[in-house]
């Protein structure tokens, strides 16, 4: 017996070491069978076609004693397995995935197998779609042509795709996405039924009056997310209202978006009170419908009350986290109703609604904002610019993206016009730290400029204000996206201060015009600067320019030459963290409670900053050289950054674009040649 239990060990042991054998059962699991997009990858091979995922089984290997036990290793946890196979990009996922059934089955849910059903009188990939229908995803529906419905390929195909679709083959299908003009009533509600794992769907330009919301949602009741976005024409005489029906909720939506949808308030606030379960509601672009409404009963206003509708939101969905209404009238009878959302973490409002009363109502109720979105542009900007800077300084603290393209918040706002302060320790410094944005913890900023006194103002001043100040009050920015009429991207006008943003991935800058431009200007850029170029460097004028930028970069502050900033100041105003400090500075007590405190700060303290606050020229004067020099003024982290060498310049820029919409010197193509040069790894789009 004992020779039998020592076969049978070194048997499981050579079954757990080598590779698992793969056989083919039926045509379908062949691997050629179908292609498949893979998130956007394409391939050929889905494997296990209509078989059932299980676990492999383990081997039993007997024991003294006759009982039998499993051995079990790590790998055969599915746990285990999932977590290791999350840290994998997308095309070792697709490799592990033909390990055996056990990997297949615990990476499964890490990759999106998608594919796309055409009506099209000339049937090109509809029999390999059906062949895999089973092992789907995600399935988009398009039609390109109303006239293709009637022809009988397209019939024919339709009917081949309901018989698989009934007979239970897309019971695991999440997604499905309705492209084109396609009759929902005729060809989409008689699949719905058999669907039963829908949890996404997605209806692009389809007709609206081919479909109700009852339909889909009492159709699909596991349904999560409807998306519906209208691409007809706007004009009235072609308008198709989308109605509510006759819904018998509740439902359990997650997340509702309507765009450019022609809808009346009735049908939309009937929709929302039967989904209270509700977390995310866009309504953006919406088209009131003209009266009367044909064939049907609803009567309803000419105009949305924007009022009623924000109130109805506000009872029936008490879990809301994510709210995005724009409106092109009645915007300021949305601001008052707003003070029922309190759990918002992600508020997208039209740049009329922006006004000091609804700042005082969201710094008052949403206190834990991370998302802002302004749409459209203000009548009167003076007001919104004001407001949004006032709603930056006191109440985002929490803010990590904020996206305002088109608000042309008036950049004199970042200039502070202060004098350089007393010098002496205990002299008291009297500020307004609610000047300054409150938003260190942003991540993504999407924000135009502009000012009134753009003609009679120094270009290359104003340019390094604006990039002096994103660079210091918002440190972990890693998409920045600028807009202004005329900027200056020179080494004069300070676009080397964003260097200072350390965690920079995409940079955009658009404008309609610009300075002329030279490979010195972007000659900072380079991080691995050849001898002859430092030589030229050093001898020409463009080492002392950049030292001279760098150091404007508290210019906002009233300050032209950092050498000479008071670092008091600074760690009143929350930019620097004091020294005894080993934690993050919070803006909601490092500005307040110091001025209230009335810290003040040693000479030695001052010493000891001025060790740590060598201009970035002097970093960039040291890569060249190849010299050592002192980390930045200032330590977000509250940690003193030890000497290092040769600091690297945005270490995680992965894409830069400078747009110029009059560009009669095709000098963006010179840009990129130039930016290429010294950041080959870069992409740069024209």
């Amino acid at each position: 017996m004992s020779w039998l239990i020592h076969t049978l060990s070194k048997s499981y042991n050579d079954l757990t070491t080598t590779t698992h054998a793969r056989s083919w059962t039926t045509a379908l699991d062949h691997p050629f069978s179908a292609p498949r997009t893979y998130n956007g990858y394409q391939n050929y091979y889905y494997p296990f076609h209509n078989q059932s995922l299980q676990s492999s089984q383990r081997s039993l290997s007997l024991t003294p004693s006759g009982l039998s036990s499993q051995r079990t290793s790590l790998l055969d946890v599915p746990e285990v397995l999932e977590r290791i196979l999350s840290y994998l990009n997308l095309q070792d996922r697709l490799s592990t995935r033909l390990v055996c059934k056990q990997w297949y089955a615990a990476g499964r849910h890490l990759f999106l197998i998608q594919t796309v059903w055409q009506e099209n009188p000339v049937p090109e990939s509809q029999y390999l779609v059906l062949r895999g229908l089973g092992g789907l995803d995600s399935l988009t529906y398009c039609l390109r042509q109303r006239d293709f419905d009637d022809t009988p390929n397209v019939q024919v195909a339709w009917s081949r795709l309901r018989d698989c679709v009934s007979s239970g083959q897309t019971a695991c299908l999440k997604s499905l996405t309705v492209s084109g003009p396609v009759n929902i009533h005729s060809r989409i509600a008689p699949l719905l039924p058999y669907m039963t794992s829908l949890t996404t769907l997605h209806l692009q330009s389809v007709c609206s009056t081919s479909y109700t919301i009852s339909l889909l949602l009492e159709s699909c009741p596991r349904l999560r997310v409807l998306d519906i976005h209208s691409g007809l024409s706007l004009r009235p005489r072609r308008l198709q209202v989308l109605e509510a029906g006759k819904l018998q909720g509740p439902y359990k939506l997650h997340t509702l978006s309507l765009y450019m949808v022609c809808i009346a308030q009735d049908s939309i606030e009937a929709t929302i009170a039967s989904c209270s379960a509700l977390k995310s509601l866009s309504l953006i672009d919406l088209i009131d419908p003209p009266l009367p409404i044909p064939e049907s009963d609803i009567t309803t206003a000419t105009r949305i009350d924007k009022r009623r509708l924000i109130s109805t939101i506000g009872h029936s969905c008490p879990n809301l986290r994510h709210l995005h209404c724009s409106a092109n009238q009645g915007q300021r009878a949305m601001v008052s109703p707003m003070s029922l959302f309190t759990n918002l973490d992600s508020l997208g409002l039209p740049a009329q609604a922006i006004c000091p009363e609804l700042v005082t109502i969201i710094q008052a109720y949403t206190t834990v904002l991370t998302t802002l979105t302004i749409e459209g542009v203000s009548d009167n900007n003076a007001e919104l610019s004001a407001s949004l800077h006032q709603y930056l300084c006191t109440a985002a603290r929490h803010l990590k993206q904020l996206d305002a393209p088109q608000v042309h918040l008036d950049d004199r706002l970042l200039n502070l016009k202060v004098t350089i302060p007393p010098t002496t320790p205990s002299t008291t410094i009297t500020t307004n730290p609610d000047k300054i944005w409150a938003c260190r913890n942003l991540i993504s900023l999407n924000i135009s400029f502009g000012t009134q006194e753009d003609a009679a103002r120094n270009l290359a001043e104003s340019s390094r204000i604006i990039f002096g100040y994103l660079s210091q009050v918002c440190p972990r920015l890693q998409q920045l996206k600028v807009s202004r009429n005329t900027i200056d991207c020179s080494l004069d006008g300070g676009l080397c201060l964003l260097s200072e943003l350390d965690d920079l991935r995409t940079l955009e800058i658009k404008t309609t015009t610009l300075p002329l431009l030279g490979l010195w200007d972007f000659g900072w850029m380079d991080n691995e600067p050849t001898v002859l170029k430092r030589l030229a460097d050093k001898m020409s004028l463009n080492d002392s320019r950049v030292q001279r930028s760098f150091r404007s970069r508290y210019e906002w502050l009233g300050c032209k030459d950092s050498r000479h900033v008071d670092y008091q100041r600074l760690e009143l105003l929350g930019l620097i963290s004091s020294p005894s400090s080993s934690s993050s500075p919070s803006l909601a007590s490092t500005p307040a409670s110091s001025l209230n405190s009335g810290t003040t700060a040693s000479p030695n303290q001052h010493h000891h900053h001025h060790q740590r606050s060598l201009s970035n020229g002097s970093r960039l004067t040291s890569s060249y050289h190849h010299h050592s020099f002192h980390s930045r003024s200032h330590s977000y982290s509250g940690r003193i950054e030890p000497a290092a060498s040769n600091t690297v310049r945005w270490p995680h820029l992965e894409r830069i674009t400078i747009r110029q919409t009059n560009d009669r010197r095709n000098q963006t193509h010179y840009i990129h040649g130039f930016i290429k040069k010294l950041r080959p790894n870069v992409a740069f789009d024209l």
